[in-house]
């Protein structure tokens, strides 16, 4: 995304004196692109003939079917949370940033973005991350 941001430069419009915008319709335009790109990819795996053997993948089908009901309601659950609080769970799920970069990045106090991920957690039925150096809960109880 920072390498598009870069290469239209020359475009950059800065909002009420503050360039999130400018970055954020940069950032959709990148993820458009990326799903376009994988649709092609899809139709042109989708013509390429199948292998005549398959091994058994029962075992990870079991598991996948699980994570595919387990996710099933996500995306919908997604787009019901508040527009500030998507640029949240967006910021540290995919982006994969810590709440300090998150509440630099959107303006805001850090307690507020744990607070926020907190009851984006408790909206979406999220586990709670495994942070490094931190123990996970899951596996002290085994």
């Amino acid at each position: 995304m920072f390498l598009e941001a870069w290469r239209h430069r020359a475009r950059f419009v800065v909002h009420e004196g503050s360039a999130l915008p400018w970055l954020y319709g940069v950032a959709t335009n990148v993820c458009r692109n990326e799903a376009r790109s994988h649709r092609r990819h899809d139709r042109a795996l989708a013509r390429v003939p199948l292998e005549s053997s398959f091994p058994d993948h029962a075992e990870d089908v079991a598991h996948r079917l699980d994570d595919e009901a387990t996710m099933r309601g996500l995306p919908d659950r997604v787009a019901d949370l508040a527009t500030r609080d998507r640029d949240v769970l967006a910021l540290v799920v995919w982006e994969g940033l810590d709440y300090p970069a998150v509440a630099l990045a959107l303006g805001i106090p850090a307690g507020t973005v744990k607070s926020r991920m907190s009851r984006i957690r408790c909206l979406l039925a999220l586990p709670d991350p495994v942070l490094p150096g931190h123990p996970n809960p899951a596996q002290e109880l085994t």
